[in-house]
């Protein structure tokens, strides 16, 4: 629970170094596969299934601002879009869609100490 948010770093580090290896499809897969374990290690709800209205209740039990909210729910659709529609990506390219995940992460982990 305290270190989710440094592995979180460290493998979205670790994805940035593999980033000219993978098709945006994968990419994105492993940018949702990262906020999954992270938010669900941090709000202690179940990573498996976690869909986009469990979602939303873990944030508002644990009392999450509506702003940081739309921001996890907004890249979390744009990563599934881009997974599951590939011919039409139109998302953030990867690098700046990881530090919008780092940023994400960052003030996240300001609230939950």
């Amino acid at each position: 629970y305290s270190r989710a948010g440094k592995i979180a770093r460290k493998e979205l580090n670790n994805l940035r170094k593999e980033i000219i290896k993978l098709v945006p499809e994968q990419f994105y897969a492993k940018i949702t596969e990262i906020m999954t374990k992270y938010l669900a290690d941090k709000l202690n709800c179940s990573s498996a299934g976690m869909t986009i209205p469990s979602l939303q209740l873990c944030l508002s039990e644990r009392k999450i601002n509506d702003e940081l909210t739309t921001q996890i729910i907004r890249i979390w659709e744009d990563a599934d879009f881009v997974r599951f529609a590939p011919s039409k990506i139109s998302s953030a390219p990867p690098p700046e869609r990881i530090k919008q995940v780092t940023d994400l992460i960052t003030q996240l982990e300001k609230l939950f100490k």
